[in-house]
Formats: structure tokens, C-alpha cells, sequence
């Protein structure tokens, strides 16, 4: 009898065990779910929520930013005359050896160099004139001007090839049958300068505007 009795309260724990661990079971799944809800919550409050508005925000005002410096820049082009372009393509670096700099314009004066020799010459102002459109220049961007400059500092002709993206100064004794010779240096007789470049470096210069007035338009 006794015996049985215990064979009883054997089964009796067994039963109440078995179901606390179900219970258990059961408990940690509806944690491990509640964890995934709140995660899928969480994130779905990030993309739409405040941290998400701001981060496209963010991103939204670099480019309009981006934009507007590029507008800037264009508008800063369009705001100098070709005058004003021309008197600041004198002051850029590496003209020296066979163009008229802007320092020679400022002390009057300029290396002649032809066959009779090296001289010194009065330089009173600085005469550019326009050249009509050259249409037997191949690949010239649209929009490009051309000038000449004198005096001619040697047996080459200078000129200036001139748009939104580029200024040039070149030597010559013949026609360019091709733009692109220009902006591949023209063995040396060409120096290309990015026009946003030269306004940006020259457009607070103290002297831009007496070399200015030595330059004669016509």
C-alpha cells in the first residue's frame, strides 16, 4: 500500500513538472517575440521616425548646398566682364617666358624677342582685339571668344581663346586646325587656365584693376 503511495505521488510530480516546463516553453517564446515586435518597431520608427527625417534632411541640404556653390561659381562668371577675365589671365603663373605678364603691364615694359635680339620696350597699354568666330577651328566649344593681343613679344601672334570653362593664351604662326591642340598645350605655346580658377585666384588682387585700365578693348 505504501508502495503505491508513492508510486502516486511519483507520477503527481512528474505531471506538475512536465507542465512547468511547458509553461516555461511557452513563456520564453512569447519573449523571444515580443523582442522581434519591438526590434521590427524600432526600426520601422527609424525610417520613418525623427532620426530617419533628419538624415534625408541632412543629405537634402548638402545638395541643395552643392548646388547653390555651383550656381555661385557660374554666376561669379558671368559677373566679370572679358576685360576684367583677360587682366586676371595676366597675373597667372608660367606666362613669363613667352607672353606679356601682368608685370610687365604694371611697370610698362616688356622683353622683345625677335632676330635682332633681346630688347627692352615702352609698353603703354596692352591692345586686345576681338576675332571674329573661327569656324575652321575643329571641336571649339560653344560660346568660345577669341582676341589678339599686342605687341607680340616674339615672331609669335598672341591670342586668347576664352568660355565658361577654360581660358587660354597661345602662340601661333599658323591657324589651330583643331581646339583640342590648345588645350593639349600646343607644344608649349599654349597655357590653359580653368576659368573659375583664375577669377577665384585674381578677383581680390589689389593690382587687378590698374592692369585693368592698361588694357585696351577693341
Amino acid at each position: 500500500m505504501r508502495k503505491w503511495g508513492l508510486t502516486l505521488l511519483a507520477v503527481f510530480l512528474t505531471i506538475i513538472l512536465t507542465a512547468c516546463n511547458q509553461n516555461d516553453s511557452k513563456d520564453e517564446h512569447k519573449k523571444e517575440t515580443s523582442e522581434k515586435t519591438s526590434q521590427k518597431k524600432e526600426a520601422s520608427q527609424d525610417e520613418s521616425g525623427e532620426g530617419f527625417k533628419a538624415l534625408k534632411e541632412k543629405e537634402l541640404n548638402s545638395q541643395r548646398n552643392k548646388k547653390t556653390t555651383n550656381d555661385s561659381s557660374d554666376n561669379q562668371i558671368i559677373d566679370y566682364t572679358d576685360k576684367q577675365k583677360i587682366a586676371m589671365l595676366l597675373f597667372q603663373p608660367g606666362l613669363d617666358d613667352k607672353f606679356i605678364t601682368a608685370d610687365d603691364v604694371l611697370k610698362g615694359e616688356y622683353q622683345s624677342k625677335f632676330s635682332d635680339g633681346v630688347k627692352k620696350k615702352h609698353l603703354p597699354k596692352l591692345t586686345v582685339t576681338s576675332l571674329p568666330e573661327n569656324t575652321q577651328m575643329d571641336n571649339t566649344p560653344t560660346g568660345t571668344k577669341f582676341y589678339n593681343i599686342q605687341p607680340f613679344p616674339s615672331q609669335y601672334s598672341v591670342n586668347i581663346a576664352m568660355n565658361e570653362h577654360n581660358m587660354i593664351i597661345f602662340g601661333s604662326q599658323s591657324p589651330i586646325p583643331d581646339y583640342n591642340e590648345l588645350l593639349h598645350g600646343l607644344d608649349g605655346m599654349a597655357k590653359v587656365y580653368k576659368t573659375k580658377d583664375v577669377i577665384k585666384s585674381e578677383k581680390d588682387n589689389p593690382k587687378l584693376k590698374e592692369v585693368e585700365d592698361k588694357v585696351d578693348m577693341q
